[in-house]
């Protein structure tokens, strides 16, 4: 569960960032702000590697490794260390070829490790003068990353130790581990790349080099452009309790052109899925009252269209064996908070849509879904024809405030696991539904009573789920009958 506590506030850390105005910002203030940015977006990526160790990969290198704008990347370490430049009065500045490519190929977080040792160890010891990183590419089409700075250089000692594990001169002028460079040497191996460190009249030189192999982009990533799947329009439910994730994603979905409904519990995202048509559900997994997974099997379980929704959960988890659960338990795919990549964040939502829609296209293709009317229309009739046509609309009107009390008390009672209290309630709905002829709700009501009155809690849950869902049906239905009847009298 650590690993989730650490993704989760991970998360709070990156979306707080995103919504905070910065055109209010001073310049210095904006200049801070850009480097928390930049390096939060940084240990999230390394917290994912940590977990990934944690699960029994032995590597440093990230198991999913996705095409990025390199200039973006670029920026990135910019924004990052030229506040911790400035700091030391020094100047910070990255120059880039003009033959560099759009887009590479390669674990950015082992990229951005490589850097961040090689720069921070530059700036230690630089006190004056300027730090330059310089980008380039060579004949053979391979990455150069040249670090040069005007401090004083390697010592002798500090050359001969050089990648060795806290490989650190007794004597070092700065403080420090040793181990910088020691973690730059196995990232770049694991990369098939190659690192060389100099000394020259104007401080030291470190360059890293990447091979073109270790950096192209695959035929798979250049053929998926980032506009290739368009959301406008398409209505996406966002199931999150955490309010500045919903803040964010909400925004993310509208930056889309998709149309967000946001709901706090996975219960309300059953509720909300019985009632309206979506596109998507975006299910997170740990939710109050009934968790993403439990809604999504809850979901599976359904034969028809609206059970086989695209679902995609939005999770925090990282482990294996969440993973698998999550899978298993009927989503079609896991992004793990925060979400940092908008770009790979829509590609995701899209392709699953269609992925999910061609698959429910042939399942439901010769498939016809019958319901029994939620109402049965003789007994609806024959109270009608008791009470009169002009006080069936205050009937309906008591019966619809009926409703939407018993909904209400039920989920506070059940969340709370009050079995009085549930008692109560089912005992009024049981009433209720039946006078206006609701079969299945009142027998769903029934069995919630049955299991209240004998305090079996899981037996509980799992009908009051039916019972919950059938609810919500039957107060849009009667709300719909209260409207027509009104129309019918005037």
């Amino acid at each position: 569960m650590i690993t989730h506590d650490l993704q989760s506030a991970m998360s709070d850390v990156i979306n707080g960032l995103k919504l905070i105005e910065i055109d209010e910002l001073s310049g210095e203030n904006q200049i801070h702000y850009d480097r928390a940015c930049s390096a939060s977006d940084t240990l999230q990526r390394m917290l994912a590697v940590l977990f990934d160790n944690l699960k029994g990969e032995k590597n440093d290198l990230a198991t999913e490794i996705r095409a990025f704008e390199l200039a973006k990347f670029v920026s990135d370490i910019q924004r990052r260390w030229h506040s911790r430049a400035s700091a030391k009065q020094i100047e910070f500045k990255i120059t880039s070829a003009p033959n560099l490519p759009e887009k590479i190929q390669i674990d950015r977080t082992a990229l951005e490790r490589i850097l961040s040792n090689i720069l921070e160890n530059a700036i230690k010891f630089c006190d004056e003068g300027l730090v330059q990183l310089d980008i380039g590419i060579n004949l053979d089409e391979n990455l150069m990353f040249v670090v040069r700075d005007n401090g004083p250089g390697f010592s002798k000692e500090a050359l001969n130790l050089l990648y060795e594990y806290k490989g650190r001169p007794e004597n070092s002028a700065k403080s420090g581990t040793g181990l910088g460079l020691h973690i730059v040497k196995r990232l770049v191996d694991q990369l098939d790349g190659t690192i060389d460190v100099f000394n020259q009249t104007t401080g030291a030189f470190v360059t890293v080099e990447i091979p073109y192999s270790s950096w192209r982009v695959s035929e798979q990533s250049s053929k998926i452009p980032d506009d290739e799947f368009d959301l406008s329009g398409l209505r996406i439910l966002l199931a999150e309790d955490n309010q500045t994730s919903q803040m964010v994603l909400r925004k993310q979905i509208e930056g889309f052109g998709a149309i967000p409904t946001l709901v706090d519990n996975g219960l309300d995202a059953l509720r909300q899925l019985e009632t309206e048509d979506f596109d998507a559900a975006l299910m997170d997994i740990e939710m109050p009252v009934m968790s993403g997974l439990d809604t999504i099997m809850q979901l599976r379980k359904r034969d028809d269209i609206k059970g086989a929704i695209p679902i995609i959960a939005v999770s925090a988890y990282v482990m294996p064996g969440d993973r698998e659960k999550i899978m298993l338990g009927g989503a079609d795919h896991i992004v793990t908070k925060p979400v940092t990549d908008a770009a790979a964040f829509r590609a995701t939502i899209g392709a699953t849509i269609a992925a999910k829609s061609d698959e429910n296209q042939r399942r439901f293709a010769t498939q016809k879904i019958s319901r029994e009317p939620l109402i049965d229309q003789d007994i609806y009739t024959a109270l009608e024809s008791s009470v009169g046509r002009e006080d069936m609309h205050e009937l309906l009107s008591k019966i619809l405030i009926d409703l939407k009390s018993v909904a209400g008390a039920l989920k506070k009672f059940v969340a709370a696991m009050d079995v009085a209290g549930v008692r109560a309630q089912t005992h009024v709905l049981v009433s209720v539904a039946g006078a206006i002829g609701a079969k299945s709700v009142q027998k769903s009501a029934e069995s919630l009573n049955i299991s209240a009155n004998h305090e079996e809690i899981n037996q509980v849950r799992e009908y009051y789920l039916e019972c919950a869902t059938g609810l919500t049906k039957l107060i849009v239905e009667v709300d719909h009958l209260k409207q027509q009847n009104a129309f019918i009298s005037s």
